[in-house]
């Protein structure tokens, strides 16, 4: 018999076991909505048939099963395709899959726009790492440090530096190409690098100070070495990318 106000003993199992079957029906809906674009992928088709709906099926455990939908052919082979060429960058990789889930919800009328797998493309998997954190936030401070000869003139040593530590140490991080990166950004449309303003407050740029590139010029030039403070700010284009590559219930706000 079962007390009163007693659940059953056999209650959490039931409930793992009903996500357990959740998450295999969610799995079979994902496979069966992306098998006709198997001969597609030609060599990487196990990774789509087995794998592929084993790793999509987490980011969109928010989305209802009848909302799972295909994306357009004309979307979706592309992006497998560019996938299958970035199985050995977990970066590179989360990126390709979360615009295929982005694209697999009915709910986003938004979507994904193919101009994003190509955005994609053109990024170095240690920029994939640093990228989103970049587009989840409006601006942020940016520098760009130079030199003053005695002649009066300025000569640029090191251009947009950004506030980024090392997550494990929290000390800043130096394996980075940060002029590279902001340019490559620049030029994909997702950020706009600004010198002409920058923001208010006291600690806004103190990290710049902190930064092992300006400390090592600050040690060869010693006073002539100055920075310029600016505002790197995420464009329109950067907010609906960003927002494409993240999760589904948690989607960022085009404002």
């Amino acid at each position: 018999m079962v007390g009163i106000g007693r659940k059953p003993a056999s209650s959490a199992p039931d409930a793992a076991d009903a996500q357990l079957l959740q998450a295999d029906a969610r799995e079979r809906v994902i496979r069966s909505l992306f098998k006709p674009l198997e001969a597609w992928v030609g060599d990487s088709k196990h990774y789509f048939t087995h794998e592929l709906p084993e790793e999509l099926a987490p980011r969109l455990v928010e989305v209802p099963q009848e909302q799972l939908v295909c994306p357009p052919v004309v979307l979706v082979v592309p992006l497998m395709q560019a996938l299958s060429y970035s199985l050995g960058e977990p970066g590179l990789k989360a990126m390709y899959l979360s615009l295929l889930a982005t694209a697999t919800d009915g709910r986003d009328a938004q979507g994904v726009h193919p101009a994003y797998i190509d955005v994609v493309s053109r990024l170095s998997a240690k920029e994939a790492q640093l990228l989103p954190m970049i587009l989840g936030q409006q601006q942020m401070p940016v520098a760009q440090v130079a030199w003053l000869s005695p002649d009066g003139s300025s000569t640029v040593l090191g251009r947009h530096l950004l506030d980024v530590n090392d997550r494990a140490t929290g000390e800043p991080s130096q394996d980075v190409d940060f002029a590279l990166w902001v340019d490559n950004w620049v030029h994909l449309g997702l950020v706009e690098a600004d010198y002409a303003v920058e923001l208010t407050g006291e600690a806004s740029y103190q990290w710049v100070e902190r930064r092992p590139e300006f400390l090592a010029w600050k040690a060869q030039f010693e006073s002539s070495v100055r920075y310029d403070k600016g505002i790197l700010r995420v464009t329109d284009f950067g907010k609906r990318f960003g927002r494409a590559i993240g999760p589904r219930d948690s989607l960022i706000a085009i404002v």
